[in-house]
């Protein structure tokens, strides 16, 4: 009886053994499964952790990002996006305007008369007008065109540089005097006429943006990397002119639409080729670093005015001075996508390492209505592209 018992004790104690391990097998493989990867752990490192510039590993972003699609198979000018319509219209290289939808299917042919010497234009708010840059033996003129009406208005000699206002209702201009070898920035409707004065300028090269929701216009010296940019504003019915910002070299800067932020790029130190995006608040002051190594020009704000996506330039030579090697065209980059929180300077990459197929420069950076999409044009072959958000 004791050895039948023995016998059971045994036998019992090497079932409960297998089970035993069995579980601490399960319970081990369990807990590596549902524990958090080394990647998933450093979800809220910065880019300014992460060497972008000489292409180290991503920083884990939260989405599943869309890839890149091109949308023309020519070279574009100005592309801008018709909220009214959700299409897109752009100029080709040879003067001729082109609508799309967001896929890149042709809608409409708007203009198919060439103007063979355009080098540029700026688009009105309501993508109904254009100023026109045309390239000529004696410099380069100025034109805006209705599209509504096909009529074409010659600005003034002297006028080397214009955007719209706010409203589209006006333009602001540079003008040049030959005689008195002066320098302004103007204000006219966009016929030249009723024209003003509003603040003398003190540099040949000028950045100009009228500040959003307000009848301020802000100013700047164009960004050079030995010299330190000066932000002021002026009203646009004039006035006399003050200093916003100052003290950084090579700085640009990019309004938010409501008028209340700005960004700021610039180098770290003067004739630097390491780049430094921060952002100011309408006054000038409460400067914050967003650790992303790019230019204002490479980056689009949200319409609700708290996130920017931008694209981040790499392969930068040693030795450039930014922006001015960039901005003379001394080299392409190949740029990263990202989408930051202005406020908290969070960032995720909006397009996966392993979607590029090829190099893209972005420049003029736009949404669509829903921002569900973000174009670009490619730099390198003026191509207009797509990503999906």
């Amino acid at each position: 009886m004791q050895k039948n018992l023995r016998r059971i004790f045994i036998i019992s104690s090497v079932i409960a053994s297998v089970f035993l391990v069995f579980f601490l097998i399960y319970l081990f493989a369990f807990r590596s499964d549902t524990s958090p990867s080394v990647s998933d752990s450093s979800s809220d490192q910065s880019v300014s952790d992460v060497d972008v510039l000489d292409g180290e590993e991503e920083t884990p972003f939260s989405h599943q990002a869309g890839s890149i699609r091109v949308l023309t198979s020519v070279p574009v000018l100005s592309a801008v996006f018709r909220s009214d319509t959700e299409n897109i219209l752009y100029y080709s290289v040879d003067g001729r305007v082109t609508e799309i939808d967001s896929s890149g299917s042709i809608v409409n042919v708007v203009s198919d008369g060439a103007v063979p010497d355009i080098v540029g234009a700026l688009w009105s708010p309501d993508a109904t007008k254009a100023i026109t840059r045309l390239s000529s033996d004696d410099g380069d003129r100025l034109f805006v065109y209705d599209h509504n009406t096909q009529s074409s208005t010659p600005l003034r000699k002297g006028i080397d540089f214009a955007l719209w206002s706010y409203d589209g209702s006006r333009i602001l201009y540079k003008y040049y005097d030959s005689e008195t070898k002066e320098r302004s920035l103007n204000v006219s409707f966009p016929d030249g006429s009723d024209w003003k004065k509003i603040a003398d300028l003190s540099y040949r090269l000028v950045s100009v943006q009228q500040i959003p929701r307000s009848s301020l216009v802000s100013f700047w010296n164009y960004p050079n990397g030995f010299e330190e940019t000066k932000m002021s504003v002026v009203g646009i019915s004039g006035g006399d002119a003050s200093d916003v910002f100052t003290s950084r070299f090579g700085a640009d800067y990019l309004w938010s639409p409501d008028g209340l932020s700005a960004l700021v790029s610039s180098i770290v130190s003067r004739g630097d080729e390491r780049l430094s995006l921060g952002v100011i608040n309408e006054n000038g002051g409460q400067y914050r670093d967003l650790g992303a190594p790019t230019l204002a020009s490479k980056c689009v704000w949200s319409s609700n005015s708290i996130y920017v996506y931008c694209a981040f330039p790499s392969s930068v030579p040693a030795g450039s001075v930014m922006p001015n090697d960039y901005l003379s065209k001394k080299f392409d980059s190949r740029d990263t996508f990202w989408k930051i929180h202005v406020a908290t300077g969070k960032k995720e990459r909006v397009v996966a390492l392993d979607e590029f197929s090829d190099a893209y420069d972005a420049v003029n950076l736009f949404l669509s209505s829903s921002e569900d999409a973000l174009f670009f044009t490619n730099r390198s072959d003026q191509f207009l592209y797509r990503i999906d958000l």
